[in-house]
């Protein structure tokens, strides 16, 4: 089957209508843009490299053209063998066809603007070479359209010509092969128009050989011969073009306009020199190769499943567009693709680019992945709500409501998730997303941006940001965004300089091709502009503007007397100033009407802004665009227009006068109004004209609306737009502002902005209950809990008579007591509370209470009661359905069982919460059910699945950009890989962990890793190593004021002076380090410190006081259950049986017992090697060899996992296992002799 028939899919995103030609190498088709719902047309190669390479040269030259006669190209692409690329649709008829039926006047016109775009072409250096009638279109109503630049060839290119085209329509020169120019076109023309007029063409010849030769030899007939009724002046004119010198024909396109007006009194416009200042920026891209170098090196990364984020930024007029498009041309031939998205004002509706995105994305994900759709739309909708009626998600349920920091969280993964995932199905690789101008981006994208960035580092796809610097300042969150990705090795930063003299030289060279003396010129301009490309442009335009640069017989030509006497404009400002005094007053009014607007507008709607005939404003645009003050915009609305450069619309704006700023606004608002407002962007445009016009109620009006729209998902923006309707609000007004404005900053954890609205809404509506809640809930938020517990009790005072208001009250009173430490007064006042409650009164604020309950008893370590109460407040969450709930109370009963050590039941409730936070999306909840799992199961030293977890845990900690929690994961997981002997990767984790907690200033878990490294370090026996990062953590502790880890630390102090054997320095510090954990009751620690001591105690023959010690210490082990401890303890306890001359066998035998069911390798070998010492003692020695092997097998195990050199050095060396290797040596040697001796 054909995948071009009707109703295909080309990658997945153009639908085929129709088959619109074709010829023997290509065929072009009508298709639909499903990204945009846009018509067009797709042209498409076979796959031979040939072909390809046609297209591909096709493409660029259409790229860098831009005229309104000329076909604009817009997407390069590829399907299976198949390449293709997509252009405007033109329907309509051919050149001739179009011609034969209209009068001589209309023929004349069409023929000016096929002439124009010739003109065009040749001014920018390229010549057509395929001019015939099929390539050049009319369609009904529109103006000529020149196609098919397949065999488009630059006038720059010094090489031969190889004969292509259509032998009817070729000239002399390009047959013979000779170096063409635009005249060879004028040729062709020639020949067109002899069609036209004549009926015929001017050779016909039973044989191509015998064709060309007429063209090469042959004269011409006079075209009256066929058609008497030719006017004579149009007969000269096509004998002139068909000359079979070039230099006998007219010089230019725009001669034969001239010649035309000349011979029938007409006033044709022609092709104007402005064309080489309109494309200063699509000639050949001047000095932005490292730039280039860079995007594409970020591109290859990609293309290898290593996505990043590349942000470019740099002054007004640097070229951040112009190096963008030349990007992403490139990186379309190169079968990427490109996805732009546009902030066009700083009034842009939340989300506004991720909305562009994903509005492209959905055909796709529909097309290759429509499972995609399905699993993340329903969310989705928070920001796309006609979604809703997709095939994919119409009868999915909405999603589980969630509180506002997890709802954001999870409609931040769900965009990340629906893009990367689409982007992983598409059969080309990578895909491109240009986010062009971030400088005006909310606040709310810039959360979503940073997310896909970082998610981007395990996908397919470059993120590509540009900012105008000089509208950043230095608290802008975009700096802070880009420094953050940039600090996690996410992003790079490009900033874009402006261009120096010689590429300023360059520049005008690739516009003014063979001009003579533009190197003083060029140095002139670029001292004049400082090499700003947005002044080179104008400059270049008032050069053009003012004759001083003109083309005349088809070269550019610069007055030799020009950079003397040339006074270019100081500045944009002074450039803007000359172009807008040389227009009349309907031109300068079509300007200020579109800068009024803020973003492009189609005619219709200028028209109607400024009251004007749909006429004439047509005539201004068009005025306006040849002068370089506006572009055009194809949409699927139709043409758009727009400033040609922002600062235009800033400027002119600026400049306006009041009233008449004010009218403008006002007809801008109705024009908005009678289109029917339905989107938030529609509301917050026309909330700013309304505002502009002085239309105060409507502007409140519509800032509410929008306020109301985005209160859900994007609180941030939501809560600009209640602060602008609050300022237009009367007294008696506001207090229905300030309500949900409250709320919001509430939500925000804003509690000094929501005390003070709360403040306010006390003095324009008076005290209630619950306004006096919500302020004792501010004062508690920003630890103020005397004043938080006296609006407490002002809203009890008021809310007698109503149990469940009361209640609620109470359920914050207690809150605010348990913050304060005063836990039994916080559990009089839940229990006061509950017995207030009404039973089946309202079952959220019931299990409120107990969930406060539980966690005071937590406080209390009463643990059976905490049990208790979290069971009640589940029973009520389940009664209510509420999942999220149900979920976090599970996850309280796996905390308070995992206190307990009822490790069974802790992971049984921690299961729970998470297979519910997976069904609903709560994914840092998630995240914290991983880690309670991980922390779980290596308190019963299952490694794979604690591993497993932790590892779950830092994924989704990775995706969701919580750096806090991913360096407590990082330090989490390295403590798992040294029980494992991990050493590699344990030192791995903890570097990471000391990187992004320093990074991001987390002072507490930067501590904890130091201590971590530390305590590795030591195992392995590198002194030195620990000691620094032990005196690192000991100094920040001694900061941060942490006696739990200055005792820590003291501990691995210790411990480092008892290995450089000095005894009392060694035990005063583990002394201290057993005082903190006595005194803060961690028994655990202070277990540990005690077998420390007694290892002590043994080095230095204190026999009796090590194992009195050890004895204490394996109490408080086994009270806490850490297994790993208690073996080592009775190893400890075993080894001094031994050494005092008894057995200590069982001791050891019950050592290896629980050091094989936890399977730790440094705890397990120095028991073998403590069995093998005790077989060899009773005089068996096969016993002692073997429990001898078993050690070493354990012990070079660990050993392999050590990479760096010293670090192996420092492990094999460290005194216990130096001591085993010569054990080892001498039992062989003993049994060796044994064995001579038998």
């Amino acid at each position: 089957m054909d995948i071009f028939s009707p109703n295909n899919k080309i990658a997945g995103r153009y639908q085929i209508i129709s088959l619109l030609g074709q010829s023997e190498k290509s065929r072009v088709f009508k298709v639909v843009d499903l990204t945009t719902d846009q018509a067009m047309a797709l042209k498409v190669f076979s796959g031979q490299d040939n072909g390809i390479h046609h297209l591909q040269h096709e493409f660029r030259f259409l790229s860098s053209l831009r005229h309104p006669n000329l076909v604009q190209v817009h997407n390069f692409g590829s399907e299976r063998d198949f390449h293709f690329f997509t252009m405007d649709l033109v329907e309509g008829r051919d050149f001739l066809a179009g011609l034969l039926e209209v009068p001589m006047d209309e023929r004349l016109r069409l023929t000016a603007e096929l002439c124009r775009a010739l003109e065009y072409i040749h001014q920018n250096d390229i010549i057509h070479l395929d001019l015939k009638p099929s390539n050049v279109l009319i369609p009904a109503g529109g103006a000529v359209k020149l196609t098919d630049f397949g065999l488009a060839h630059s006038s720059k290119s010094r090489g031969l010509l190889k004969a292509a085209g259509t032998p009817s329509y070729m000239s002399p020169e390009v047959i013979a092969g000779q170096m063409p120019d635009g005249r060879s076109d004028l040729y062709s023309l020639g020949v067109l128009l002899y069609q036209v007029f004549s009926g015929r063409l001017p050779f016909e010849a039973p044989t191509t050989e015998e064709l060309v030769k007429q063209h090469i030899l042959k004269s011409p007939q006079p075209p009256k011969v066929f058609n008497p009724d030719i006017p004579d002046e149009m007969q000269l004119l096509i004998l002139r073009l068909l000359a079979k010198d070039p230099n006998e024909r007219p010089a230019s396109a725009n001669e034969v306009i001239q010649e035309m007006n000349r011979g029938f009194g007409l006033d044709l416009a022609l092709e104007q020199g402005q064309a080489a200042s309109r494309n200063l920026f699509h000639s050949r891209l001047v000095g932005r190769d490292k730039e280039m170098a860079d995007l594409f090196q970020a591109l290859q990364l990609a293309a290898g499943g290593h996505g990043t984020c590349v942000f470019i930024s740099g002054e007004t007029g640097i070229g951040r567009t112009r190096l963008l498009s030349e990007f992403a041309l490139q990186a379309q031939l190169r079968d990427a693709q490109v996805f732009w998205t546009r902030c066009y004002s700083p009034d842009s509706a939340a989300y506004e680019p991720v909305i562009q995105l994903l509005s492209q994305l959905l055909p796709l994900a529909q097309s290759f992945c429509p499972e995609v759709v399905s699993l993340y739309g329903p969310e989705l909708m928070t920001l796309l709500p006609h979604w809703r009626g997709l095939t994919e998600i119409r009868d999915h349920p909405l999603p589980t409501q969630l509180p506002p920091n997890e709802t954001k969280l999870r409609l931040l993964d769900a965009i990340s998730n629906f893009i990367f995932r689409t982007f992983e199905t598409l059969p080309t690789s990578p895909s491109v997303i240009i986010l062009e101008g971030l400088h005006w981006v909310d606040s709310e994208s810039l959360e979503a941006i940073y997310h896909l960035g970082r998610n981007a580092s395990r996908s397919r796809v470059l993120l590509v940001g540009s900012m105008r610097s000089d509208d950043i300042d230095e608290h802008h969150p975009l700096l802070g965004l880009v420094e953050r990705l940039s600090l996690e090795n996410q992003a790079e930063q490009v900033y874009l300089k402006r261009l120096s003299s010689p590429e300023v030289l360059a520049l005008l060279g690739n516009v003014f091709y063979h001009a003579e003396g533009l190197e003083p010129l060029a140095l002139k301009i670029y001292e004049e502009t400082e090499g700003n490309p947005l002044l080179i442009e104008e400059a270049v335009f008032y050069l053009l503007e003012s004759g001083q640069i003109r083309r005349r017989l088809g070269q550019w030509q610069v007055d030799p007397y020009l950079v003397q006497s040339l006074a270019l404009p100081a500045g944009f400002k002074q450039a803007l100033e000359r172009k807008l005094q040389a227009l009349n007053r309907h031109q300068l009014r079509a300007l200020q009407g579109i800068a009024v607007m803020g973003r492009p507008v189609s005619e219709k709607m200028l028209a109607f802004i400024l009251e004007a005939p749909e006429d004439q404003v047509t005539e201004d645009l068009i005025h306006l665009k040849g002068r370089n003050l506006l572009i055009q915009i194809d949409s699927t609305e139709g043409p758009l227009f727009g400033m040609h450069h922002a600062r235009i619309e800033r400027e002119i704006h600026s400049g306006l006068e009041p009233e008449l700023s004010a009218a403008l606004h006002r007809r801008a608002s109705r024009l908005l109004e009678q289109m029917g407002p339905s989107t938030c962007q529609d509301f917050i445009e026309l909330a700013r004209h309304h505002e502009k016009a002085g239309q105060a109620e409507g502007a409140k009006s519509c800032h509410l609306r929008a306020a109301s729209l985005l209160a859900d998902h994007a609180p941030d923006q939501a809560i600009v737009h209640y602060q602008a309707a609050l300022r237009l609000c009367s007294s008696a007004e506001q207090a229905e502002v300030l309500r949900p404005l409250l709320n919001l900053y509430f939500l925000a954890g804003d509690s000094s902005r929501a005390a003070k609205a709360a403040s306010d809404l006390l003095k324009l509506a008076g005290p209630s209950a619950d306004l006096y809640r919500r302020m004792g809930a501010c004062q508690d938020r920003l630890g103020d809990y005397k004043r938080a517990i006296d609006y407490f009790n002002q809203g009890l005072s008021l809310a007698q008579g109503d149990p469940v208001t009361t209640a609620r009250i109470v359920s914050s009173l207690a809150a605010t007591y348990l913050h304060q430490g005063e836990l039994r007064t916080a559990e009089r006042s839940c229990l006061e509370a509950l017995k207030v409650l009404p039973p089946e009164s309202d079952p959220l604020v019931e299990a409120e209470l107990y969930n406060n309950l539980g966690q005071i008893y937590w406080q209390l370590a009463e643990w059976a009661q905490a049990v208790s109460v979290h069971r009640k407040s589940l029973q009520l969450k389940e009664r209510l359905g509420d999942q999220y709930g149900i979920a976090t109370s599970y996850n309280n009963l796996g905390q308070v069982y995992y206190r307990m050590y009822d490790w069974d039941r802790a992971a049984e409730s921690h299961q729970k919460s998470f297979s519910i936070r997976e069904r609903i999306g709560d994914i840092s909840g998630l995240a914290r059910s991983y880690n309670n799992l991980a922390l779980i199961y290596r308190h019963l030293y299952d490694w794979d699945k604690a591993v497993d977890y932790h590892t779950k845990c830092l994924q989704t900690m990775e995706r969701i950009g919580s750096s806090y929690e991913l360096a407590v994961s990082h330090t989490n997981l390295g403590l798992i890989h040294k029980a494992r002997s991990e050493w590699d990767q344990a030192i791995w984790s903890y570097n990471r962990a000391i990187l992004i907690s320093s990074t991001i200033g987390a002072r507490n878990v930067l501590l904890d890793a130091y201590i971590r490294i530390s305590e590795l370090y030591l195992s392995l026996g590198s002194i030195e190593s620990a000691g620094q990062y032990c005196q690192q953590a000991l100094d920040l502790a001694a900061e941060l004021g942490g006696r739990l880890e200055q005792g820590r630390g003291m501990n691995i102090q210790g411990r480092i002076y008892q290995m450089r054997r000095q005894w009392d320095r060694a035990q005063e510090l583990l002394v201290q380090a057993k005082e903190i954990f006595s005194d803060l009751d961690i028994r655990a620690g202070e277990a540990f410190i005690l077998k420390n001591l007694a290892d002590l105690h043994r080095a230095r023959g204190e026999l009796r006081q090590s194992s009195l010690l050890a004895d204490r210490a394996l109490s408080l082990a086994q009270r806490v259950e850490e297994q790993q401890l208690v073996a080592e303890i009775i190893l400890l306890k075993g080894e001094l049986m031994e050494e005092e001359g008894s057995s200590g066998l069982v001791h050891l035998q019950w050592a290896l017992e629980l050091a094989l069911r936890i399977n730790i390798r440094e705890t397990v070998w120095p028991i073998y090697g403590a069995l093998a010492r005790h077989a060899a003692k009773a005089g068996n020695l096969p016993g002692a060899l073997d429990y001898y092997q078993r050690a070493l097998a354990v012990f070079k195990q660990s050993c392999r996992n050590i990479s760096q050199p010293e670090l192996k050095n420092c492990y094999l060396f460290e005194p216990r296992r130096r001591q085993l290797l010569r054990d080892i040596k001498k039992l062989r040697q003993e049994v060796s002799r044994n064995v001579s001796l038998a």
